[in-house]
């Protein structure tokens, strides 16, 4: 991520052609920063090539086709459209894809990527919950209702805190989320980190 990050400082600008060229490489580093320069140049004639790489055979390529995708062309695409491109990552063998994937869907009709952040914050490995929960955690005023109801069902601290703090971000049931965080930081006896290599787009709190 680091080294994507530093060959994007490297660009001022990107043409369609250069796009085109990297988006088309037999490299998935380069694919990968195809992916992401779409969305740093905002580049509008980018939009079916990303659908393209959300398709992509490498699971950070893929990644990084969807943020890009939820961030700069959700609002193009109707919402069959949406779903049927996002089908297959819904499902996707990788979980940090689907769970990206979800978080996709949440932003283009919460009612249709609710269900799938709900299961993945109750999933059997923990990375895997963490992960759930700052993506609908990130996903801003539309996932607060969503955020609530989750932080009172759950059992599990780290589902609960990462919760609490997209909460705190949107100023939204302060109480219950400062009280949550509290909590957490009282019984919590681990080192703590911000850790977002899932998707960089989410910051997990990890132990």
């Amino acid at each position: 991520a680091a080294a994507i990050q530093s060959l994007m400082d490297m660009y001022e600008d990107l043409s369609e052609k250069e796009f085109v060229s990297l988006a088309a490489s037999n490299r998935a580093g380069l694919r990968h920063l195809a992916a992401i320069s779409a969305s740093h140049f905002e580049a509008p004639w980018a939009k079916e090539t990303i659908c393209r790489l959300i398709q992509d055979s490498h699971r950070d390529v893929r990644i990084a086709a969807l943020n890009t995708f939820a961030l700069k062309y959700r609002s193009e695409l109707k919402l069959d459209e949406a779903k049927d491109l996002l089908r297959l990552r819904l499902e996707d063998s990788d979980p940090f894809v689907a769970i990206s994937a979800s978080w996709t869907a949440f932003l283009i009709d919460p009612n249709w990527g609710a269900p799938y952040l709900e299961k993945w914050c109750k999933d059997s490995l923990p990375e895997n919950r963490r992960l759930a929960a700052a993506a609908l955690a990130a996903s801003g005023a539309r996932g607060t209702m969503w955020s609530e109801k989750e932080l009172k069902e759950s059992t599990v601290p780290y589902v609960k805190v990462n919760l609490a703090l997209g909460l705190l971000g949107q100023r939204t049931n302060v109480a219950a989320a400062a009280d949550c965080v509290f909590q957490f930081l009282q019984t919590e006896k681990r080192m703590l980190m911000w850790d977002n290599r899932p998707n960089p787009l989410f910051q997990i709190l990890a132990p």
